[in-house]
């Protein structure tokens, strides 16, 4: 009777951890499919830039790139800060 007792204790302590890790693990998915959207948003700007810098960048080239390096290094902070 008192294994029992103990192997439904440890059995429900299981589930909670195992309750835990999954919603951690849906919060790390949440945060990367967020990180991944905001990648490829700056990988579009810098490819439409590239491809035709007149009309994405016009007299304000500099600002633009410092804009998309600023962008880069903070999602670069967040991945870091997430690890």
């Amino acid at each position: 009777e008192e294994l029992k007792e103990e192997m439904k204790t440890r059995y429900e302590e299981t589930k909670q951890q195992v309750a835990v890790l999954d919603n951690q693990v849906k919060t790390m998915e949440n945060k990367f499919e967020d990180l991944k959207v905001r990648v490829y948003a700056i990988l579009v700007n810098v490819c439409r830039s590239i491809s035709d810098p007149t009309t994405t960048q016009r007299s304000n080239w500099k600002s633009y790139w410092q804009e998309q390096i600023k962008l880069l290094e903070e999602l670069n902070t967040v991945r870091a800060k997430s690890k």
